[in-house]
């Protein structure tokens, strides 16, 4: 699933409280290993501004300390299969945008899972949406 694509009737529209909420929890993974992220980028209609931000912190790890990228990786407990599945083939621009991807997808998947369970269940309609933003 590409986030940084707006016709992506699956994908959650970034609106003010979803983005914030993202930033903080990519904020709150990346601070354990002291990486830093700068968002940079105007907000859009799109995840384009967060997906770009975190392919500036990927792209060195990949680079340079890919255990540590695995370790991040392993945290944020994106799926190896996930990651095999998005790595197959990739190389360079590819395999980070891909590594991207799922990031921001188990962090927005968190976000909902949070929402959903911390405020007492919420209504079906509303976690039905949920759930067809994070299937992939």
């Amino acid at each position: 699933m590409d986030l940084t694509q707006p016709d992506h009737s699956h994908a959650l529209q970034p609106n003010g409280e979803w983005r914030a909420m993202l930033r903080a929890q990519v904020e709150k993974d990346l601070d354990i290993f002291r990486l830093d992220i700068e968002w940079g980028e105007e907000a859009d209609a799109t995840w384009r501004a967060e997906h770009l931000a975190l392919c500036r912190v990927i792209e060195p790890l990949i680079r340079l300390d890919r255990s540590r990228l695995m370790q991040l990786i392993y945290r944020i407990d994106i799926p190896e299969s996930r990651l095999a599945d998005v790595l197959e083939g990739r190389q360079g621009e590819d395999a980070v945008s891909g590594i991207a991807d799922l990031f921001l997808q188990r962090e927005l998947q968190k976000i909902a899972i949070r929402m959903h369970y911390g405020t007492g269940g919420g209504n079906h309609a509303k976690q039905s949406d949920n759930n067809k933003a994070i299937d992939t």
